[in-house]
């Protein structure tokens, strides 16, 4: 069983590709979710300022998922 079997598939939007890229225009890099079609599902805009932090986070989920053996119970959706 995955995460994805505990939520509900119109509440939750997973990507299919996600795309990381600078953007010259507003100065800030923008993490686009792509769905199946290539179209862009949703959008985080970071400043330069926050990248580091924003890995160091993401980096300690990832740690955290590999250390569980067992889920815990149902994912809500949210953090």
């Amino acid at each position: 069983m995955t995460s994805r079997d505990h939520l509900d598939p119109e509440s939750v939007f997973w990507p299919d590709e996600i795309s990381i890229q600078p953007c010259f225009g507003c100065g800030a890099v923008h993490m686009d979710l792509i769905d199946e079609h290539g179209a862009i599902g949703a959008r985080a805009t970071f400043e330069p300022a926050e990248i580091d932090r924003a890995v160091k986070a993401l980096l300690a989920c990832k740690r955290q998922i590999e250390r569980m053996r067992d889920p815990i119970g149902g994912c809500d959706g949210e953090a």
